[in-house]
């Protein structure tokens, strides 16, 4: 069995294991909706993910089909990168408590001007992050082009 599949799967395991002891949440304004989301929820989808690409590439290692090395390493390291990223940015968008006697225009204004750019961070990060993904189906596509691998 590759180590890359190990590692999906430790890395999914892990996730899982995390998601209990995160609290906080993801909210972002689209248009007229507001949508908050638990990081709980977002830790366990992108570690269903993880178990996605780990039974992928299991069951492509017992139908003789060989993934690339590079590409596996490349997709995950991005993937892992990302992910670590969003959860840290997520964290620092949501912890900015104030109290009542620091509150004044001037302070909001600069919280909403540094939550604006982290958010503009946090959609370049995510569309790296979906980008990567794209690594994983190329590299699917190209196990069914190239020959089976000699057993």
């Amino acid at each position: 069995m590759p180590k890359i599949v190990l590692t999906y799967g430790l890395t999914a395991f892990i996730l899982l294991l995390t998601s209990f002891f995160v609290n906080g949440s993801l909210d972002i304004a689209m248009h007229d909706t507001y949508v908050a989301i638990a990081q709980a929820h977002i830790i366990i989808a992108v570690a269903l993910l993880f178990v996605l690409f780990t039974l992928t590439t299991w069951g492509m290692n017992k139908i003789s089909r060989s993934l690339s090395p590079i590409l596996n390493w490349l997709h995950y390291g991005l993937t892992t990168i990302c992910l670590i990223t969003i959860i840290a940015l997520t964290n620092k968008l949501t912890s900015h408590p104030t109290t009542h006697k620091d509150y004044n225009v001037l302070n909001q204004f600069e919280e909403y001007e540094s939550s604006m750019a982290m958010n503009e961070w946090l959609a370049l990060i995510f569309v790296i992050f979906i980008l990567s993904q794209v690594l994983f189906l190329m590299n699917m596509i190209r196990a069914f082009i190239v020959k089976r691998k000699s057993l």
